[in-house]
């Protein structure tokens, strides 16, 4: 064990001390820490807390607890279809996981929903998608990023394209490239 794994585990179980909490809640994996605090919070005449945890969520990679350090997370001020297209990504034995922890939806439907003899996951998935951008965005905001996804990746519309006039006859690539506006240079365009 490293000092610093040590004086975080110290720095926390004082921080309940300072706040003298009543409840701490965290997920399974601060279980330890979170009973460290409560003994010390007994060392120091106060009342210990109360610990609750919760499952660790899973990350969009269906592996690693989610983390913005494993870049697996789906990021609650993401856009909605962000969020959507985020959430479609999950691998399916997640789903339950999902469903249980991050929706209201009862468990029995979530079971059937999850059931794919019942349910196709595609479908679960779009249900859960909605669901949970739901929990951020209006319902109909929810609607239009999943129809937004269905255009651009089920039916390979193409969306937010500028046009682009070319007059003249034969124009180089690099003369084409420039005229989009986005190289800053014309070596940037020969790169590009």
């Amino acid at each position: 064990i490293g000092l610093h794994e040590l004086l975080y585990l110290v720095m926390q179980a004082y921080d309940s001390v300072v706040v003298k909490a009543d409840v701490e809640m965290g997920g399974t994996d601060q279980t330890f820490n979170l009973m460290v605090g409560r003994d010390l919070m007994r060392d120091m005449e106060l009342d210990p807390q109360v610990c609750m945890t919760m499952p660790i969520l899973v990350g969009t990679d269906g592996k690693e607890k989610m983390s913005k350090s494993y870049d697996n997370h789906i990021g609650i001020a993401l856009d909605a279809f962000e969020m959507y297209s985020k959430v479609l990504s999950v691998p399916d034995p997640v789903m339950k996981d999902y469903y249980t922890l991050l929706t209201t939806l009862p468990m029995d439907e979530a079971e059937r929903l999850c059931d794919s003899s019942k349910t196709h996951p595609k479908s679960a998935k779009d249900r859960l998608a909605r669901e949970i951008v739901k929990g951020y965005y209006p319902a109909d905001t929810a609607d239009n990023a999943a129809r937004k996804w269905d255009e651009k990746f089920s039916q390979k519309k193409m969306t937010d394209v500028a046009d682009l006039e070319i007059s003249g006859g034969k124009q180089s690539v690099l003369t084409l490239v420039k005229l989009t506006g986005i190289p800053t240079s014309t070596s940037e365009a020969r790169r590009l």
